[in-house]
């Protein structure tokens, strides 16, 4: 391997490489990774460009369109670049594909009123319940995705916890929120009862959220409780 690059979002993980015997490589990479062969994509030469083309235009996002992922194309072209695993090819390929990125939505217009993962999630329990004025909300994980959430959640007119396995990053996010209040991660079940709307997006391996906690949170509250899971993997256990 004589190049090779990584790419990671919300809901991706990729690696771009150069050199010989490619397939053979990735294919035994992943198998040391342990990933299963459903979740596999493998491509090569044009229709690998054309893949990281289609990726930077965001046709390859959950949400058609969206303006994050070209900032995250940028963003680990730099980081990988500053680790030495870019070379001649993939920044010709990566600067290409950034400047095609940009020239699709100025053409289409297709990331026009579009939205970010989080944002959608919030529009969607808002069609649900009409309206998020005075509801209370939990995020559990202050991550990317947790950011994303809350930004879209700032304006809502909403009481806002934020919790965190890390409680200085809870602290953190809550802090460039109006309104927003850290909470530890070890009050989860308490503030569950205490909440309305709950959006999970943790990076954790292990449920966050079960069957076992949902029917105990249950017994100690009233009315409806809408859970939003957004984790890859997941964090409500399918029994929820």
């Amino acid at each position: 391997i004589k190049e090779c690059a990584v790419l990671l979002t919300c809901n991706r993980a990729e690696v771009y490489v150069v050199g010989d015997n490619t397939e053979w490589v990735l294919r035994d990479f992943v198998k040391y990774m342990k990933v299963p062969e459903r979740v596999i994509e493998i491509n090569t030469n044009d229709k690998c460009i054309e893949h990281l083309l289609r990726v930077a235009s965001g046709l390859e996002s959950m949400i058609v369109g969206e303006d994050q992922i070209l900032g995250q194309v940028k963003e680990y072209y730099n980081l990988n670049k500053k680790l030495g695993g870019i070379k001649e090819i993939l920044d010709v390929v990566f600067l290409k594909a950034i400047q095609v990125g940009k020239k699709v939505r100025r053409l289409t217009k297709i990331n026009k009123g579009c939205v970010s993962i989080g944002s959608a999630a919030v529009e969607l329990v808002e069609r649900y319940l009409g309206t998020l004025m005075g509801k209370k909300v939990l995020i559990i994980g202050a991550g990317e995705m947790g950011s994303l959430i809350a930004r879209a959640l700032a304006h809502k007119n909403c009481s806002l916890y934020i919790t965190n396995r890390t409680f200085s990053r809870a602290e953190r996010l809550a802090s460039g929120i109006e309104g927003s209040v850290a909470v530890k991660f070890g009050k989860i079940k308490e503030y569950i009862e205490l909440c309305d709307i709950v959006f999970s997006a943790t990076s954790s391996r292990k449920y966050i959220i079960t069957k076992n906690l949902i029917e105990k949170v249950m017994k100690n509250r009233q009315g409806k409780l809408v859970i939003v899971d957004l984790a890859v993997p997941r964090d409500v256990e399918d029994k929820v």
